[in-house]
């Protein structure tokens, strides 16, 4: 049984969540499911407080068994009664009678643990500790520390608790940290950009930089320390890396924004890939975990590089993956983190042992180890790595054979059947059956998204198999899965290829998409998802929506006219609002009307007025006719797929075959023009449009040239011409006439 001591409270009660901690105390005094309440809740001090993925933070660390442990600042128990599985003695020191009621309620059952309520500087203890926890505390140290230097104070006064090689681990925010630059709120402060402002006229808490808070230790006459860099944050989170491992670093990086709205102003993705190159990433981590110690810290048997944690999973499937080095090399572990999971974890030994191959390629070796399971670690260069670096070099014959090799060895020993929608596969991938004749494999790994294959001198791998299935499962899904995600998470392919031009290349029906979309969202967001967690998700408000208010403000709208021979009006036009998602427009203009208005007329030209103001767009694409039209921004100059336009008057000229067209969809991205914008596109008119117009007439006068080869056929195009001519299309540019003929050119053939 724990004991609760309130010897040293003093009526503290200023730090509280409220009348949620009643309630907290009420749910866990009445031994009701504090899952059921978590279910029905979706306020943020619910998940804070009874969560269990807070223990993601420390569920990995190597905690001696035989160890004490203080937590200090243990609030309503979190982390406690994992500390209490982990260590011999815990000591749980919290501010608040309250909260400390709450932690005795939760983890009375811990014979090992004794929580003291009151101020940690009031409290006389009686022995010296193995670790001291600081989760979430070092940052309000000026709030329970009145003195000139809380913070160096506060750790000095820790220090002498610390028995001679005993480890404190403090985990807390980093000031710099990317989510506050890219618009999320301060924690601690709910106001953009205070720890960026140096927490200006705040003094109860205050976050560091990393370089900050390692001078800060030196200070506090700390010898040693290491940092882990968890991400998101230390609250909740997915991943934990290294300096070993920080080159590896994900989309896990990014915000969840649990606990408060936010703003996104630019992309993550693309900032952590710049920070990468320049080698700075670890400066900008959300959060920080980091061992402090007077002694060398020891170095365990099996260093950890990196450890993968489930936040959005039911319990069945929540599994812990860490890459630990050894004197004898690198390995992978995997462990259950609830025993629910422990089904999961054998069915890929179970796998394994049966499917040594797939396809070409060769499964990385398991094995059991004690309640873990162990993989090779496989070095090598990743098929994701292979195709990113073939779409930023524009290398489109390389990454269409990577991506058809791979294709090719999913789709070897397979056999088509169409009996493969069974109760169990509805079980995984939901009740939208199909009949249609399938490829499919007896023993199914639907994950071999690009990541997970490992390419070295010894051969390919895969090197996770954890999605693992004993049924027959379309292998044209697992392809399509692989090629839908690397369409959504890498932007270096989705800039260059449609998801519909990756299925092409894949030999996929684009008519399947919609099928085997609606077997990966039921298996990711209903048989795997944990759906308890994400309605507690704050809103990410887009810096896009910032721009569409202003947008509305000035009435911006997008206008598609449509030339019948005599120029374009007004009333040949189609009007839309202008709407940006994640700086990206989209407009769909219907003018079936205009076109029955106008009878048997048929339509020259088309032009798009995207808005009425300086605008760079980029990657300009009509996705919805298979005719062949081509885009000739106006008034613009172009620097590969940017176009900037100089003026109040962007508009965008669309020339080619109309014929049978009842609307147009045009996409593209969309920048409002900036001060460096305007220098950009400056810097184009005065040295690089010279440059492209030379280019340009070199190439009218090649084609000037060979001008008597192409006379048939431009008689046969006599009449369209004639037409053209006598509209204002016409009267553009010769070099616009030029292109325009090579496109009728083209057609023909």
């Amino acid at each position: 049984m724990a004991r609760l001591n309130l010897d040293y409270y003093q009526g503290e009660s200023e730090y509280s969540d409220g009348t949620m901690e009643d309630e907290l105390l009420q749910l866990f005094e009445s031994g009701a499911s504090k899952d059921d309440f978590l279910k029905k809740d979706c306020r943020w001090p619910t998940l804070y407080h009874l969560s269990d993925f807070r223990q993601n933070i420390l569920s990995w660390y190597p905690f001696r068994k035989d160890s004490s442990l203080l937590e200090v600042g243990a609030g309503c128990g979190a982390l406690s009664g994992l500390f209490c599985r982990r260590a011999a003695k815990v000591t749980s020191v919290e501010l608040t009678k309250r909260r400390s009621s709450v932690n005795y309620a939760r983890n009375s059952e811990f014979p090992n643990l004794e929580i003291i309520s009151g101020n940690f500087h009031n409290i006389r203890f009686s022995e010296k500790f193995d670790y001291i926890v600081l989760n979430g505390v070092l940052e309000y140290a000026a709030s329970f520390t009145d003195t000139d230097n809380p913070y160096e104070d506060f750790l000095n006064e820790l220090k002498k608790l610390l028995k001679p090689d005993g480890v404190i681990l403090i985990a807390i925010e980093n000031r710099l940290g990317m989510k506050y630059l890219n618009g999320a709120p301060e924690d601690h402060t709910s106001a953009l950009f205070s720890g960026i402002n140096d927490y200006a006229g705040i003094d109860f808490v205050r976050t560091f930089s990393k370089n900050e808070l390692v001078d800060l230790i030196t200070r506090s006459g700390f010898a040693y320390h290491k940092l882990y860099y968890p991400a998101p944050d230390y609250k909740f989170p997915t991943a934990i890396y290294t300096d070993r491992s920080v080159g590896m670093a994900d989309s896990s990086l990014h915000d969840y924004s649990f606990n408060a709205n936010r703003l996104t102003l630019f992309s993550e993705q693309e900032f952590e890939r710049l920070l990468k190159e320049e080698k700075i990433l670890s400066s900008f981590f959300n959060s920080f975990l980091i061992e402090v110690s007077q002694a060398p810290i020891a170095e365990p048997a099996q260093q950890i590089d990196y450890v993968k944690l489930p936040l959005l999973r039911k319990k069945p499937f929540c599994l812990q993956t860490m890459i630990v080095s050894t004197q004898s090399g690198k390995k992978i572990a995997k462990t259950a983190l609830f025993p629910e999971a422990k089904p999961h974890l054998q069915n890929m030994l179970d796998y394994y042992d049966k499917n040594t191959w797939i396809g070409d390629y060769l499964n990385a070796p398991a094995a059991a180890a004690g309640e873990a399971v162990e993989f090779e670690f496989i070095p090598g260069t990743s098929l994701n790595d292979k195709l990113v670096e073939a779409s930023v070099n524009e290398n489109k014959a390389l990454f269409k054979k990577l991506v058809q090799d791979y294709c090719a060895s999913l789709r070897k020993g397979t056999a088509v059947r169409d009996d493969y929608y069974t109760p169990q596969f509805a079980q995984v991938f939901g009740r939208n059956g199909s009949d249609k004749p399938f490829l499919c494999r007896e023993s199914s790994n639907v994950d071999m998204i690009f990541p997970n294959i490992i390419t070295n001198d010894h051969g390919t791998f895969v090197i996770d198999y954890e999605w693992v299935f004993q049924f027959p499962v379309p292998v044209d899904l697992t392809i399509w899965r692989s090629l839908y995600m690397a369409f959504r998470q890498q932007n270096e392919i989705s800039k260059n290829y449609s998801l519909e031009d990756l299925m092409l290349i894949a030999g996929l029906d684009p008519e399947d998409s919609e099928l085997f979309h609606s077997w990966h969202k039921y298996f990711s967001d209903c048989y795997v998802a944990d759906q308890t967690v994400e309605k507690y998700f704050g809103f990410q408000v887009n810096s896009d929506q910032m721009l569409n208010q202003q947008l509305a403000r000035y009435n911006q709208k997008m206008r598609l006219y449509l030339d019948f021979g005599s120029g374009f009006n007004e009333q040949d036009s189609v009007e839309l609002p202008l709407v940006i998602k994640d700086n990206r427009f989209y407009a769909d203009f219907n003018f079936e009307a205009i076109l029955k208005r106008r009878g048997s007329a048929s339509v020259h030209a088309m032009r798009l007025d995207p808005c009425s103001c300086s605008v760079m767009l980029r990657n300009l694409n009509i996705e919805n006719v298979k005719n062949d039209l081509a885009i000739f921004p106006q008034n613009a100059v172009c620097d590969g797929s940017d176009w900037y336009f100089y003026n109040d008057d962007p508009n965008i000229l669309i020339l080619g075959d109309f014929e049978n067209m009842r609307s147009l969809a045009i996409t593209g991205e969309y920048y409002a023009q900036a001060d460096h914008l305007l220098r950009a596109a400056e810097y184009f008119l005065t040295e690089e449009n010279p440059k492209k117009i030379a280019q340009l007439e070199q190439a009218l006068r090649e084609k000037e040239a060979c001008a008597a080869e192409t006379e048939d056929r431009l008689r046969q195009m006599e009449a369209l011409t004639s037409s053209i001519v006598n509209s204002r299309s016409w009267k553009l540019t010769a070099s616009m006439r030029d292109l325009m003929n090579k496109i009728r050119s083209r057609r023909e053939r």
